[in-house]
């Protein structure tokens, strides 16, 4: 591990909603990083209030600099074609943006803002993800049979190797260099995840190209934790259960004693206390609903499993074709492959627009 000093990237991408999410979990990063290490924050947002940024301005030091990226441009480009559920927003994909945005950066920490840090960022930071293009933990809603069976089904990825991606380190340079975002893009015409959006797009364009680390940096509060809580590095309340919305939230006490710190405080104590039971009610359906899709998904007769397979067996069938024309005129030493020779085409490098097949 890198002694010296350094300054480590991390990205968050907000809107208004979550700035006082953000403010805690800053406040319990910078807590817990050694001093020898300076911090990168970058904001990714499309629109924030003047409180938001003085909010986040403050954390601002010798040590920590904070700086706003605007990242419409990218958005409005594909915002038409985005799939958003209730229970997600828009700035769940800015994360795509990272790599193209910033050019200079090689590896970055890409965080959500709905987590708690109590081990130290760099930790996280220094791990060897070699020229893997992301490291993530395994994302253990996966687990469940439902999910399992969509990982498994309707995606082609072992659920045992299906990441959560609220916590990510980033090699932006294999990033470009893959070209993600393009491939993204493009995917957005071949197929709509539904289930977890951009997560299952970063899953799939980026299979076999992950370094899974310890669930540890990773603890998510919607399941079962399999680890004591002294290894726990990072908290991450996904899903509805959280502990500004619910007094009796898992771990929240962790949550609280970083928010006591801030200036958000008391409006987060509030927002718990006034959340509407019509909000709770749609919270007990989110888990339900997910399991449901999952079904659903693995069942449609155009999942993206089963479209890849069309594609597939289409090759299959041209090049049979070929093979009968060729030997029926006397060629046998012509490749009849539609890929170069050298290598096979990986699932992460299909062009699924067609337009250059």
């Amino acid at each position: 591990m890198n002694k010296t000093e350094e300054r480590i990237p991390i990205f968050f991408s907000v809107d208004d909603r979550f700035v006082p999410c953000l403010v805690v979990a800053l406040n319990s990063i910078v807590k817990n990083t050694n001093s020898r290490n300076t911090l990168e924050i970058h904001i990714l947002y499309p629109e924030l209030s003047q409180r938001s940024f003085d909010l986040l301005r403050e954390f601002q030091s010798k040590r920590v600099s904070v700086q706003f990226d605007d990242c419409s441009d990218y958005l409005r480009a594909i915002t038409d074609r985005l799939p958003i559920r209730d229970y997600y927003s828009k700035t769940t994909y800015y994360r795509l943006f990272i790599a193209d945005m910033f050019p200079e950066l090689d590896k970055v920490l890409y965080l959500d803002s709905d987590i708690i840090v109590l081990g130290d960022v760099a930790d996280l930071y220094h791990h060897d993800i070699g020229d893997n293009i992301l490291g993530a933990s395994v994302d253990r809603v996966m687990k469940l049979p439902e999910c399992k069976l969509y990982a498994e089904k309707a995606l082609g990825i072992d659920a045992n190797a299906y990441f959560n991606a609220g916590v990510l380190i980033i090699n932006t340079k294999e990033f470009r260099h893959y070209e993600i975002l393009e491939k993204f893009i493009s995917m957005l015409s071949f197929v709509t995840f539904v289930v977890a959006q951009d997560q299952d797009y970063l899953n799939v364009i980026c299979k076999d190209h992950v370094k899974i680390i310890k669930g540890v940096w990773d603890v998510e509060t919607c399941v079962p934790v399999e680890f004591d809580e002294s290894e726990f590095r990072i908290i991450h309340y996904n899903m509805a259960n959280k502990p500004w919305h619910y007094k009796d939230a898992k771990y929240a006490e962790y949550f609280w004693k970083y928010a006591k710190e801030t200036k958000v405080y008391d409006e987060m104590i509030k927002e718990m206390e006034n959340y509407p039971d019509s909000e709770k009610e749609k919270d007990e359906k989110v888990v339900p609903f997910i399991l449901e899709t999952c079904l659903k998904e693995v069942e449609k007769p155009d999942n993206y499993l089963k479209k890849m397979d069309a594609l597939r067996n289409k090759d299959r069938v041209e090049i049979r074709e070929k093979i009968e024309t060729f030997e029926q005129e006397g060629k046998f030493d012509v490749d009849v492959e539609n890929d170069p020779p050298s290598r096979m085409l990986m699932p992460d490098e299909v062009d699924y627009l067609q337009d250059k097949l």
